[in-house]
């Protein structure tokens, strides 16, 4: 099965670099990247399997914003997926939670290999995430059969 990897990075460059390490040592994968702002939206339209997440949006003028805390939120209230942190900056403050689905790596010299490597270890995590969506979608979809006639009538709101 196809793994969707979505990568939230403001430096292009960078996103070709992970794209290019991706199709070299992870077997199948559909790679979706996007900046900041529309991570959220992208999530939701896409539900990766893994997020890879830039940390700080660096800015023309030098300065470096935390912008990660949006989408990070998103996975974390509305599409639960394993996350790999990948950034310049320090990490301290994510590494710290000890969380299963959570690994951060410091860009630099073999960075893109650890995290299509991190991606690979992930490989039950995300295939048992799956089924439980699957069987989620089952439960709802018998349930919503077997209760809307009780529920909704014809012509009446």
């Amino acid at each position: 099965m196809t793994c969707r990897i979505l990568i939230v990075e403001d430096d292009n460059d960078m996103i070709e670099s992970l794209k290019g390490a991706f199709s070299r040592l992870l077997v199948e994968c559909e790679v979706f990247p996007c900046g900041f702002a529309d991570a959220a939206k992208k999530i939701a339209e896409i539900l990766p399997d893994v997020a890879v997440l830039d940390i700080f949006e660096d800015q023309i003028t030098g300065e470096s914003i935390d912008a990660v805390q949006l989408p990070l939120a998103y996975i974390w209230n509305q599409h639960f997926c394993p996350i790999v942190f990948h950034s310049a900056h320090p990490l301290e403050q994510y590494s710290s939670d000890n969380h299963p689905f959570v690994r951060c790596e410091t860009k630099g010299g073999g960075s893109l290999e650890r995290v299509a490597a991190h991606i690979k270890e992930f490989a039950p995590e995300i295939d048992g995430l799956r089924a439980i969506r699957d069987e989620l979608s089952r439960s709802i979809h018998e349930t919503l059969v077997k209760v809307t006639p009780l529920i909704w009538q014809p012509g009446k709101s």
